[in-house]
């Protein structure tokens, strides 16, 4: 009786520490994809302004020139 008891005990707790690292293993991958969609995020915002960020530099290097 006590040893079926104790059997069924350890058998949830391998159970529960099973599922518990399947769910650090599925964190992984969604920390995965944020930071991948992060990046496209900052690469979108890149080509977007790169125009306008030229042009800034392009009058700092014009105002040195000049100066």
């Amino acid at each position: 009786m006590l040893t079926r008891l104790y059997l069924d005990a350890t058998a949830r707790l391998r159970e529960a520490r099973e599922r518990l690292a399947d769910a650090a293993g599925a964190s992984g991958v969604e920390y995965a994809i944020l930071v991948a969609v992060i990046a496209l995020v900052v690469l979108a915002g890149a080509t977007l302004l790169a125009p306008y960020i030229q042009a800034v530099f392009q009058r700092v290097a014009d105002a040195l020139s000049g100066a």
